[in-house]
């Protein structure tokens, strides 16, 4: 589950960077400045899937280590009534 949260922040990450760079140094290459724009805006576009995508694994992630700790301490089991 962590490689693919990893590599969703990493994706995007590096989609708003390329923007970012292409902004702010402005190369003089224009097939550099376009592919870096193009690499800007295909991460600007894949945003919202990335967010959720990170959101949901983010989340469930957390659901298994609450459940790993919560079997791995026996009180919390008790208190839970599950144990």
């Amino acid at each position: 589950m962590k490689p693919l949260l990893i590599a969703a922040a990493a994706a995007l990450g590096i989609a708003l960077t390329a923007i970012g760079i292409a902004a702010g140094l402005r190369p003089d290459d224009p097939a550099a400045t376009e592919f870096l724009v193009g690499l800007g805006y295909f991460g600007l576009l894949l945003a919202p899937a990335s967010a959720l995508a990170v959101l949901i694994l983010g989340g469930i992630a957390l659901a298994r280590t609450s459940r790993r700790d919560a079997t791995a301490n026996p009180e919390a089991l008790r208190t839970t009534g599950r144990g």
